[in-house]
């Protein structure tokens, strides 16, 4: 992934986002690209999100990409 890290940070700002119904802080984000390597059509990233307590008591965010990967996602009525 290190090679589409500009792509992975599209995907998180622009891309589909949907939350996962069994975690509410964890969202899935996806993307279309048309230069990713072989037939990888897609960007898709997991990121959870969160809050920690600093040394002050203080409440602070705690949000980060578990995982991020490559896809390839077939289309309805696309025959590709």
């Amino acid at each position: 992934m290190a090679e589409f890290e500009d792509h992975l940070k599209s995907t998180i700002q622009k891309g589909r986002r949907r939350q996962e119904p069994l975690n509410p802080r964890k969202y899935r984000y996806s993307d279309a690209f048309d230069d990713l390597p072989e037939d990888l059509n897609h960007v898709v990233a997991i990121a959870l999100f969160g809050f920690d307590v600093d040394e002050n008591g203080e409440t602070i965010p705690n949000n980060f990409v578990a995982t991020a990967f490559l896809k390839h996602i077939h289309f309805k009525g696309n025959k590709e």
